[in-house]
């Protein structure tokens, strides 16, 4: 014997409690270009150059925020960093003349990527000796004795949720004997969606560092072909 089943109407409830608790899915696409300002007389920009000292210096921090929060999805990152060493302040061997201790110099032909402190007091001879280029390495100048300090600069990109912890994107780098003339460094691709940077908004930092000698130092800047995109869920 056949039943009567009434469930349309408790059906048709049901579906319409559903719908009135559903929330629209909004994901966006959103791409920050990190650099602005006045175009260079080669045609391109730069963020400030920064002077690098011993200490972890902050090249570049920028707070990437379009008003709208959000859960990140997916990150790719083009990241250009522009290095280069500077020895201008550091002497040029000279003949004959009398150096202390820790007094540092740089061959009369140039740097090459070492520099050379004194590290017994003295005085020079008359001929220029020949420069090692190997770090710690030494060589006799008459009295004085030279002690190899090959120059370097270390860096690396950062990011975190607003106000939170940063994390490294990819581990730090050292360019070893960096000339004086900038080089371009790219660090271009996906990156990991993790705890402190899977959060709109964001921000993205580049830190720089450079090899703690006398006299010397070490400049940076970010191309403005730099940017920072992520695919985030509405919150």
């Amino acid at each position: 014997m056949g039943r009567d089943l009434n469930i349309g109407t408790p059906q048709e409830t049901t579906l319409k409690d559903i719908k009135s608790k559903l929330v629209p899915l909004s994901v966006v696409d959103y791409e920050d270009r990190l650099v602005s300002g006045d175009l260079t007389a080669s045609g391109e920009q730069y963020s400030p150059e920064i002077s690098l000292s011993a200490t972890t210096t902050a090249v570049l921090s920028k707070i990437v925020e379009p008003n709208i929060a959000g859960d990140i999805l997916w990150i790719e990152l083009g990241l250009t960093a522009e290095l280069r060493a500077d020895i201008s302040s550091v002497s040029t061997w000279a003949a004959s003349t009398a150096y202390a201790l820790g007094g540092i110099v740089k061959p009369t032909g140039g740097y090459s990527g070492c520099v050379y402190e004194c590290t017994t007091a003295g005085t020079s001879g008359t001929t220029e000796p020949t420069w090692p280029t190997g770090d710690g390495a030494t060589v006799s100048d008459n009295t004085v004795t030279w002690t190899c300090r090959r120059f370097w600069i270390k860096w690396q990109w950062q990011a975190r949720n607003k106000g939170g912890t940063f994390v490294n994107l990819h581990n730090e780098i050292t360019e070893d004997a960096p000339s004086e003339t900038y080089f371009s460094k790219t660090r271009q691709g996906y990156a990991s969606v993790i705890t402190n940077f899977n959060l709109v908004p964001y921000e993205v930092k580049l830190i720089a560092y450079r090899r703690d000698v006398a006299n010397t130092s070490g400049k940076a800047k970010v191309k403005s072909s730099s940017y920072a995109r992520v695919v985030f869920r509405v919150s």
